[in-house]
């Protein structure tokens, strides 16, 4: 029964994140979408030294080139985040490997989640966000990435880590190089960066 009643959540949950896209003329074909699981995330605003965050990309696993965009309906909790991959920096359409779509569901550090591949290429949309992606492990062996803005979010840095619970998500202690907590501030959501880039918080 439990089973069953994740498919047909699974199901709407798709269906919303179809409806949403089609307002913006995005029609992924969801079919294939992983089943809905809980996104349990911390985030920190890095502000270490150069010499840290150079530490940090020598170190880096994997290294990866995205933009990013997210589509939000007026008074609708669910998010649906489109993410294009590419080969290089430039992150260029020749450059293009492959798209994937995400729809969130809450804020804060626990969420749901539902994500799914998608086929073609994707024009990101205006004020998209443009980050190379470095994934690295912490010394008690956790997994760590590390996002370096660029574009209109350049001179932002946040480092995210994925827990299995939220009572290890508490009880985590970030070294001190890892900069503020800002897991819960709306500031640094995703949503918020299109609208209200990084470089324009000094202006």
């Amino acid at each position: 029964m439990k089973t069953l009643f994740k498919r047909a959540l699974s199901s709407r949950l798709i269906s919303r994140a179809i409806d949403i896209a089609a307002v913006h003329k995005l029609t992924p074909s969801m079919s294939d979408a992983s089943p809905i699981g809980l996104e349990i995330e911390r985030k920190w605003h890095f502000c270490g030294t150069p010499a840290l965050l150079k530490e940090l990309k020598d170190s880096a696993l994997e290294v990866e080139y995205l933009r990013q965009w997210c589509i939000q309906k007026p008074l609708e909790k669910t998010m649906v985040r489109f993410r294009n991959f590419y080969s290089d920096i430039a992150a260029t359409p020749n450059t293009h490997m492959e798209t994937e779509v995400t729809m969130k569901l809450g804020k804060g550090m626990v969420r749901k989640e539902l994500n799914a591949d998608v086929a073609g290429y994707y024009e990101p949309v205006a004020n998209n966000i443009h980050k190379t992606r470095y994934h690295f492990v912490l010394e008690n062996g956790m997994k760590a990435v590390m996002d370096v803005y660029h574009g209109a979010n350049h001179g932002l840095v946040h480092i995210e880590i994925e827990f299995k619970s939220k009572a290890e998500a508490l009880a985590f202690e970030a070294p001190l190089g890892f900069g503020k907590d800002v897991t819960t501030e709306l500031s640094h959501t995703n949503m918020s960066l299109h609208s209200n880039p990084y470089r324009a918080w000094f202006d």
